[in-house]
């Protein structure tokens, strides 16, 4: 649940790039770290922690003023939440800085060929391969060596870069995963979500997959894999800003589950025409050559799908899903396609993906979760389908969504307090929502 924040403008870029920070904290994170082009190259400030210690790294030092910087709040994927495994990443010779979110799957290759190279990396990530190709392919063109270095990335990926070689631009590329780019008040601004751009920019756009955006003060260029030149389409940013907001609500996981019927109905509403499927996704004769739907997750995401597979089932009369597989046995699973994915922390979107497999993959015998076992005793909308552990979902029937599939986790310890806490929030705001029709018990 990383999140990027980048801006090229005319006044000191790090209190922007803070305040950006900040409204991305939402996403969730375990580190942060800003840096900057100065005039004695690039400046770096990282922290493991909340924004709280990164902000009293700042205050402590001199940040330079330059209007050229990149910031990033960091979820741990590989290796653990500290200073040296935080954003953004600097190359081997400290002309590069990187922010990235997503994974990249064929790092252990890069890492091991960049090491011939006599590249030396000081961080356990995927992500610092990134300002090492950076600097490897760089041969006096900074663009060309942006869209070499991402051709050799396997994975989902977004990018915001700056360099020394170019010290007034942000550089930003995406594969995959959630990135939107904005302008407004003589500024650019690169950021992992629309709503976060909310207040910065007055217009804003999500450039196209595999396309290289160059931001300077107040000018946007959007360049394809190829290198030509395409024209952004900007839309308002002012009605976006909510999402980013608490507003009325304690707690932001609170506000995501009331939000939950407008996501599902947004992204549907692409795919449907009235009550019937476009055949934009599949074809009729694909269509009737499937044999399985399965829904994918990890995390609270799986047991979402969990859930949902019972849901399903229950409309389609029959054993349409199958098994709920972890998302990362399944990514490169023979004979299936997937439909729709989701990105860590990319909210509005579905959370989870639907994969199709070709007649005759079978389904083997097993025993079902225990989680699972709970759904499938559940018969009636608005029941509670509890699971074991550390984690527990509600699903109810709600106007234009079908249903809705709430998960959350509860930890041990302080969080423990904190879920009850959503729990009664919860049940008191969906009884304020939900009066009783005459006749109710």
């Amino acid at each position: 649940m990383c999140g990027i924040f980048g801006v090229s403008g005319s006044t000191p870029a790090v209190p922007l790039i803070a305040a950006g920070l900040k409204k991305l904290e939402y996403r969730g994170y375990d580190s942060s770290g800003i840096a900057v082009n100065g005039e004695k190259g690039i400046w770096l400030c990282k922290s493991a922690g909340s924004l709280s210690h990164l902000e009293k790294k700042l205050n402590q030092s001199a940040p330079p003023l330059s209007s050229v910087g990149i910031g990033h709040t960091r979820w741990a994927t590989h290796g653990k939440a500290t200073d040296l495994n935080a954003h953004p990443f600097l190359s081997a010779d400290g002309m590069f800085a990187v922010a990235h979110n997503g994974i990249i799957e064929n790092y252990t290759g890069l890492k091991a060929f960049l090491s011939e190279k006599g590249f030396s990396f000081v961080s356990d990530t995927d992500s610092e391969v990134v300002p090492m190709l950076l600097e490897y392919f760089y041969d006096g063109d900074v663009l060309k060596a942006i869209r070499r270095a991402v051709s050799e990335l396997e994975g989902a990926f977004s990018l915001a870069i700056i360099t020394s070689h170019a010290p007034d631009c942000v550089f930003a590329a995406r594969k995959d995963s959630s990135l939107a780019i904005g302008c407004g008040k003589g500024c650019s601004f690169v950021s992992s979500d629309i709503p976060a751009l909310s207040g910065f920019a007055e217009q804003c756009c999500i450039p196209d997959e595999n396309s290289v955006a160059v931001l300077r003060k107040g000018e946007i260029k959007l360049f394809d894999r190829q290198g030509n030149r395409t024209a952004p389409s900007f839309k308002p940013t002012g009605e976006c800003g909510g999402d980013a907001e608490k507003g009325d609500f304690p707690f932001f996981m609170l506000k995501e589950i009331f939000s939950q019927p407008r996501c599902l109905t947004d992204a549907a509403a692409q795919f449907t025409d009235g009550k019937r499927l476009k055949k934009i996704l599949f074809s009729d004769e694909e269509a009737n050559a499937f044999n399985r739907v399965k829904l994918i997750g990890c995390g609270s995401a799986y047991h979402a799908g969990v859930a949902g597979k019972n849901f399903i089932e229950r409309l389609a009369g029959s054993r349409a899903c199958g098994r709920v597989p972890l998302s990362g046995r399944t990514l490169r699973r023979k004979n299936s396609r997937p439909v729709y994915k989701s990105e860590r922390g990319n909210r509005g979107h579905p959370v989870c993906a639907a994969a199709r497999q070709s007649k005759g993959s079978g389904n083997s015998r097993r025993r079902k979760h225990p989680f699972e076992q709970h759904c499938a005793r559940s018969r009636q909308d608005g029941a509670h389908a509890r699971g074991h552990g550390n984690s527990s979902c509600h699903y109810k029937g709600l106007h234009n969504a079908g249903a809705v599939f709430v998960c959350r986790r509860a930890f041990a310890g302080q969080g423990s307090r904190n879920a009850a806490r959503l729990r009664g929030a919860l049940r008191k705001r969906h009884a304020e929502r939900s009066p009783r029709r005459a006749g109710d018990a």
